[in-house]
């Protein structure tokens, strides 16, 4: 579990650091000088790395919530010693 668990979080570490990149990119954000009263904005705008970012965040995500679901069929398939959907008399 840690070795698949820890790919995760890494994927959630390396999500968190690119959008802290882009956040305080001045290329691609407009610059506030409050002093001065200015928004100056070089237009340079691209969501390409946000964009990618998330589609990792979804594979590692994806990974997390795969492995939940067995673990919980394992838990209530009464395949384990444990009575089916962890109830004594279980009704259809």
């Amino acid at each position: 579990m840690p070795q698949v668990h820890g790919a995760s979080k890494g994927v959630i570490t390396h999500v968190k650091e690119v959008f802290t990149t882009e956040i305080n990119s001045v290329t691609d954000n407009p610059t506030i000088f409050i002093g001065e009263d200015k928004i100056i904005s070089g237009g340079n705008f691209h969501g390409q790395p946000l964009a990618m970012a998330m589609d990792y965040l979804a594979i590692g995500l994806s990974e997390l919530g795969s492995i939940s679901e067995r673990r919980t069929y394992q838990l209530i398939s009464g395949e384990r010693g444990l009575p089916a959907f962890l109830v004594a008399e279980a009704r259809a």
